[in-house]
């Protein structure tokens, strides 16, 4: 393909994506992420060109080459696909800017041990908001609570915010 079929494919695509976002909520914000599997780096380089910027990128090997190959250009990795666990070390080397891949509580934990991170807070609206929005407040719990099973000496503390919503931290 030469550079002006790449710039009309990519443009055809962002219409089609903008028409789709604007159906759904004229507040979304969507970024697209250009698969590169099947690519070649002087194919993405084309595409760099032309101005898209983020990649996606199936197999940890992959990644590491082409990161590597292009890492003059200031490119946005994202990991799309399945992580084993013996390969967190590899993607955690390669750092990409967002690794869209998380489908275990278990490799979650592997990576939390290897990236020795502590647990994101919670933001967490009021029962009787949660009421109001037809949710029932027993499964928010439940869904809540997977966040203590790997600790239970972590007790939630509930902050008030702006509004009725809270936020949960959690103690070590």
């Amino acid at each position: 393909m030469t550079q002006t079929e790449y710039k009309i494919y990519i443009d055809s695509i962002i219409r089609r994506v903008e028409a789709a976002r604007l159906r759904v909520s004229p507040h979304h914000i969507v970024k697209i992420v250009a698969v590169s599997k099947y690519s070649t780096c002087q194919e993405i380089e084309a595409l760099y060109n032309i101005g898209q910027r983020a990649f996606g990128e199936n197999k940890v090997q992959d990644l590491r080459e082409k990161s590597k190959e292009l890492e003059e250009l200031p490119l946005e990795w994202h990991f799309i696909g399945n992580l084993q666990k013996n390969k967190i070390n590899n993607l955690l080397d390669i750092n990409p800017s967002l690794f869209q891949g998380l489908d275990s509580f278990e490799l979650a934990q592997e990576l939390q041990k290897k990236t020795r991170t502590t647990q994101p807070k919670l933001k967490r609206p009021a029962p009787d908001q949660l009421r109001k929005r037809g949710i029932q407040t027993r499964r928010y719990a439940r869904r809540c609570r997977c966040y203590l099973q790997t600790d239970p000496s972590r007790m939630p503390q509930y902050y008030p915010q702006r509004g009725d919503e809270h936020r949960c931290a959690y103690r070590r």
